[in-house]
């Protein structure tokens, strides 16, 4: 509306339409939204430990007991919003039914890693986490092998092919979040464009927004 455009500074002008037109509905009656099916709007983050294929296996058990354990008080505090947590190796995959809490979960977890003193747990200092964060529709449906709800489709995909090109310490997000992010939290979360990225495993090349509070 005009009010969020004014708050994002956008240039705005007022087209008159003529005066006596009427709006004929059966020009847009083969415009209708595809139906989502039992599809739902979700906020999904992957992470990963950037380093970690370096770590010795005596260093493991430190680093689930340290930057895990860390990842799980994060979520945990942030599990009023989160539907789905797994993780494997230094893999992390969460999803959210509210995407201003996926951020700000987001963001917890960048600086709850960063504030890790990583040598005094015997790991190295050089390992960062990324975080890349996508929007959008989803199934859902109990995994027969999990025994629990899970989340799957093509923005399933999309989103795991962000994290790998994320720098260490970012959180890059895709043009369908920064754009939601515009209407329904501008006046907490910036988004600056990065330019055209390509994705990981030669998914495609993609508009990408390193996040960042305001």
């Amino acid at each position: 509306d005009l009010a969020t455009g004014y708050r994002m500074g956008l240039a705005q002008r007022l087209v008159p339409s003529r005066e006596g037109a009427v709006l004929d509905p059966r020009r847009f009656a083969g415009h209708v939204p595809p139906d989502m099916g039992n599809r739902r709007q979700r906020t999904m983050i992957f992470g990963d430990l950037k380093g970690f294929s370096a770590l010795s296996d005596a260093q493991l058990p430190r680093f689930v007991d340290t930057v895990l354990g860390t990842c799980a008080e994060v979520l945990d505090a942030h599990g009023a919003h989160l539907q789905f947590r797994n993780t494997w190796g230094d893999g992390l995959f969460v999803v959210f039914d509210d995407l201003a809490a996926a951020v700000a979960c987001a963001f917890t977890l960048r600086d709850a890693i960063g504030g890790i003193d990583l040598a005094a747990h015997g790991l190295p200092p050089a390992l960062g986490l990324r975080l890349g964060l996508h929007y959008g529709p989803v199934y859902e449906s109990t995994d027969p092998v999990l025994q629990r709800l899970n989340f799957f489709g093509y923005h399933v995909s999309r989103a795991a092919r962000i994290e790998p090109i994320t720098p260490e310490g970012e959180v890059y997000v895709t043009e369908q979040a920064a754009a939601a992010l515009a209407v329904d939290a501008y006046a907490d979360f910036r988004c600056d464009y990065v330019g055209r990225v390509p994705l990981a495993k030669g998914y495609g090349t993609f508009p990408m927004y390193a996040l960042s509070r305001r």
